[in-house]
């Protein structure tokens, strides 16, 4: 990583290895270990393990992610964290990092990089950035919340039916949270506070 200041803005460019880029497909389920209750992450295919977890049904209730560092997924097609079946009800910390190059083409109901967050989970202090193009319930955060989201920020662009930077849909908690999309945080649902 290089830092460039100049008189106008700083920035900082991370630099990624060719070698350490997603294809989109693997996903490493290596990490997690049942009788756990933490768990660091710090690559794209363990982002995709834990969607895969989801999926076969453990909605990591009392358990909490940590990021270690800012995940690109190099632009490639995600599949959304949880679905209407299998929500997430565990604490995902983003402990001020971001998931960048998040690419979404799904017309199927409730998009984002979380599809489903349920009454007991929690997406806390973390970044979001990329391309959503969903239907229904599309959000950059999450498709449906139904728990709590705070301290995030979306520099998504998304797009579809019922949308908000953050949420598609909210019917849990979305507080000190930031939108760089001229539309609502919050597509559906109750609304964000400060």
């Amino acid at each position: 990583a290089f830092t460039v200041e100049d008189a106008r803005q700083n920035f900082t460019v991370n630099l990624v290895q060719s070698e350490n880029l997603w294809d989109g497909s693997s996903a490493d389920t290596s990490w997690y270990k049942a009788g756990e209750s933490a768990f660091v992450l710090n690559h794209a295919n363990q982002l995709k393990g834990l969607a895969k977890l989801v999926y076969e049904g453990n909605d990591f209730s009392g358990k909490t992610i940590e990021l270690s560092d800012s995940i690109y997924l190099n632009d490639q097609e995600w599949i959304a964290i949880g679905t209407a079946e299998y929500l997430f009800n565990g604490t995902f910390n983003g402990k001020g990092f971001a998931i960048e190059g998040l690419k979404i083409n799904n017309t199927q109901e409730g998009q984002g990089f979380f599809g489903y967050i349920g009454t007991s989970g929690a997406v806390l202090n973390l970044g979001v950035d990329g391309n959503i193009q969903g239907g229904l319930k599309a959000g950059g955060v999450a498709g449906v919340n139904n728990g709590t989201i705070a301290n995030v920020y979306s520099l998504a662009k998304v797009t579809g039916n019922g949308v908000g930077s953050i949420a598609g849909e909210n019917n849990g908690t979305v507080q000190n949270c930031y939108g760089s999309q001229p539309m609502t945080l919050i597509g559906k649902g109750n609304q964000a506070v400060d």
